[in-house]
């Protein structure tokens, strides 16, 4: 649960620097386990009308240096020194946390099948983990999760409703934006 927390943060401040004057949530990331314990791992961009390709783009280059190159040291370790700042605030937050939200949290932890763990405990694990994986072991963590499995880049653009050819569109643009042969699409 944090190295997917470390990931999102230092992946999303990745994607928000190439887009600096993005509203906040126009670019993210996101970590789910399903049902069967299948990882979906989701880098997204809520690109602007027509913007598909430069959105396509920019998610591509990302996604391929962070597999080929990895996380920087600078960029783990503000992931790292936010990652600890939010675990804090929500640890102080504890006792203001309506029922509802912890009625969620659970619904959610026992519906994925996991143990619920109190803020508290999680900043206790977070000060006794993280400190000791550096930018490297990021790396590496992550390079196994994105190549464990299937690669998909989905477009939702209403201009491609009624084009034949979108899905070949979509994947010259991803495939033209790799910045190394080994990031192209497996067919």
């Amino acid at each position: 649960m944090l190295m997917d927390r470390m990931a999102i943060t230092a992946i999303t401040s990745r994607l928000q620097a190439a887009q600096p004057q993005s509203p906040p949530g126009k670019v993210g990331v996101l970590i789910e386990t399903g049902e069967l314990g299948h990882r979906q791992l989701m880098l997204w961009d809520h690109y602007h009308a027509g913007g598909w390709a430069a959105a396509v783009r920019q998610l591509r280059r990302t996604s391929c240096d962070l597999v080929r190159s990895g996380f920087t040291d600078a960029e783990w370790a503000a992931a790292r020194d936010t990652l600890l700042a939010e675990l804090e605030r929500r640890a102080a937050a504890m006792a203001q946390v309506p029922n509802v939200e912890i009625a969620k949290d659970v619904s959610r932890a026992v519906a994925d099948g996991r143990a619920l763990i109190l803020p508290d405990a999680l900043l206790g694990h977070a000060r006794a983990i993280l400190p000791g994986i550096d930018a490297r072991a990021g790396s590496m963590w992550w390079r196994a999760q994105w190549r464990a499995g299937r690669e998909h880049f989905r477009v939702e653009e209403p201009d491609f409703a009624d084009t034949a050819a979108a899905e070949r569109t979509v994947r010259e643009t991803v495939d033209g934006a790799a910045t190394h042969a080994r990031c192209r699409l497996r067919k």
